[in-house]
């Protein structure tokens, strides 16, 4: 198995570089591709920022990664629910940093925006401590 980089990502996405196309797309067909979490965080940065893209549009390209063949996205089935958070308004990186926490019983934080933006059915619950903004 070999992992892939943001830009090899972005590309497969975007399909926006001939020249690129042709080695990408015969890497995806000779299959066995990994992209962890962190690649994840930021593709949704490049695609956001650089790009320019919506949200919507951003969690459908990376929904759509974790369902090409050959392509195995770490922890595909639950990247699938932050995309579907991020498309209504949660931080895409907040979102995996619930998906990282494990085996955790609470992610702590200050913010609660995010634990909002989690909503119920988060991965881990999300615990305000005192005095959170």
């Amino acid at each position: 198995m070999r992992a892939i980089d943001t830009n090899v990502v972005v590309r497969l996405l975007l399909r926006d570089d001939p020249a690129k196309i042709k080695s990408i797309d015969a890497l995806v067909a000779g299959g066995d591709l990994f992209v962890p979490l962190t690649v994840l965080i930021e593709t949704e940065w490049v695609l956001r920022a650089v790009y320019g893209l919506t949200r919507k549009d951003v969690a459908t390209l990376i929904t759509e990664l974790t369902t090409i063949e050959g392509v195995m996205v770490e922890e595909a089935g639950r990247v699938a629910w932050c995309c579907a958070r991020h498309a209504d308004g949660a931080d895409f990186t907040d979102m995996i940093h619930l998906l990282a926490s494990g085996d955790a019983n609470a992610f702590v934080t200050l913010d609660k925006r995010f634990r909002r933006q989690a909503g119920p059915d988060a991965p881990v619950s999300v615990e305000l401590l005192a005095n959170a903004k």
